[in-house]
């Protein structure tokens, strides 16, 4: 059995920014988090007041890879770090 600690390192994801250029790239980055977080949208607008949050955790390093990039994509400034 191959045990790759890349692959099973547990991540926390925090969101630390999320300054839209535009309002519909505000529009965008609150579905994204809906979908990704199933949450309604009012969660997600109250969760975004408290900036940085904790979104994820305990997450593998390529969900938080992926996470990163398609919240990136939207204007959101997150950030993925291993557990201690």
């Amino acid at each position: 059995f191959f045990n790759d600690t890349a692959t099973t390192e547990i991540y926390t994801l925090s969101l630390h920014d999320a300054l839209p250029i535009c309002a519909g790239k505000s529009e965008e980055l609150i579905q994204c988090l809906q979908q990704m977080l199933a949450l309604n949208r009012n969660q997600v607008k109250n969760m975004l007041q408290d900036l940085p949050v904790t979104i994820l955790t305990g997450i593998t390093k390529r969900k938080a890879d992926i996470l990163l990039a398609q919240l990136s994509v939207h204007d959101g400034a997150a950030e993925a770090r291993p557990l201690v």
